[in-house]
């Protein structure tokens, strides 16, 4: 299914890198630990441009809407399509949880640079979508997708919801990232970092900042983190927070976004109420489908 949403630059892209064949992977094979709710502070790291950005309430329901739309385009062509039920989005406390590197104990010992991984819903989710497309006919995957995999019936229910307009999400990516980069050169932020690194240093780990540390190759090596990957992580999050780096982080980003918002304003306008727009679109065509 076609999904076009804002992907602002986070360190969560970075982390993914860390699971092998992309996307969130067990820990272990076994019995996997459920993963702790956001902290207090993961909860506290609200950013001006969140506002703009679309939730995983939206997300979901747009998901859901196409699926529906794209039920009834097949079926007019006289083919099946299987409509999977979304499972329950995640929180919206969530966000940024990885923008500014594991800042979180708990995720830490069990999960080191690891991405978390999905819940049993979300699982079922995928799983069952992977089969739906195995299960596919040559002709109903044509119909679905067209010759190029871009088209068919997945654009059709995807346009249907966006007559409205579509997001410019390219400018949207672009400020966020811009933001996020140009706050690791904050002077406040170097001090922070450099203050973070030797805290490292003392504890045996040779890294200039947090991402360094996140996107180590080694840890990309397993499945599951590693002793070695436990105790880098762990040791990252407690120099994190001698070194208040994630506050002073966030503060300067913080900052930088109001700036690019009054900057950008007339362009974030037309951003949010396109949005906007196509988020009422999805509510109306769930009511009639």
């Amino acid at each position: 299914m076609r999904m076009r949403t804002a992907t602002p630059v986070l360190l969560l892209l970075v982390l993914a890198a860390c699971s092998p064949g992309g996307g969130s992977s067990p820990v272990s094979a076994q019995a996997v630990p459920p993963v702790p709710p956001p902290t207090r502070e993961v909860r506290s790291l609200i950013l001006p441009l969140d506002s703009y950005e679309q939730s995983a309430a939206d997300i979901r329901a747009m998901a859901a809407a196409q699926d529906v739309r794209m039920k009834r385009c097949m079926e007019r062509k006289g083919l099946r399509w299987q409509v999977i039920p979304q499972p329950p989005a995640e929180a919206p406390t969530e966000l940024n949880r990885r923008r500014y590197g594991i800042i979180e104990p708990k995720i830490s010992r069990v999960f080191g640079y690891h991405m978390t991984p999905d819940t049993p819903q979300r699982k079922r989710y995928d799983s069952a979508s992977r089969e739906r497309l195995r299960n596919l006919t040559r002709k109903e995957s044509v119909a679905a997708f067209g010759h190029d995999g871009e088209s068919g019936c997945d654009l059709a229910a995807y346009e249907s919801l966006v007559k409205g307009g579509k997001p410019d999400y390219s400018m949207f990516n672009r400020i966020s990232g811009d933001t996020y980069e140009a706050s690791m050169k904050d002077p406040r932020v170097l001090k922070a970092m450099s203050s973070w690194s030797a805290c490292m240093k003392k504890k045996g780990y040779d890294y200039s900042h947090p991402v360094k540390a996140a996107s180590d190759r080694e840890w990309m090596k397993s499945r599951r983190p590693t002793r070695k990957e436990l105790a880098t992580a762990t040791s990252d999050v407690s120099c994190q927070k001698s070194s208040r780096i994630t506050r002073i982080w966030y503060a300067a980003e913080k900052q930088l976004q109001g700036r690019v918002i009054k900057k950008n304003s007339e362009e974030l306008k037309a951003f949010r109420s396109v949005t906007q727009a196509r988020n009422e679109a999805v509510r109306d065509a769930l009511k009639q489908d």
